[in-house]
């Protein structure tokens, strides 16, 4: 877990008063103790002063854990 907050945090120093937009969500599966969702995503911000934007498709898996784990 440690290398995806890393990742993410390197994400938002870089990238400047980011826009981050979802849409498109397709839930793949759910249940009690876990659920997994495809979708597209679009990004926009400032990168050395200059305007940047993306987009793409991402994955997101959820566990549920109990607190303190």
């Amino acid at each position: 877990m440690v290398e995806i907050q890393k990742y993410f945090e390197n994400a938002w120093e870089l990238i400047k008063e980011e826009a981050y937009t979802i849409s498109d969500i397709r839930w793949i599966s759910t249940d009690q103790n876990s659920a997994a969702c495809i979708y597209s995503y679009h990004y926009e911000g400032y990168h050395n002063g200059k305007l940047v934007s993306g987009n793409g498709r991402a994955t997101n898996v959820f566990v549920k854990t109990e607190i303190g784990m």
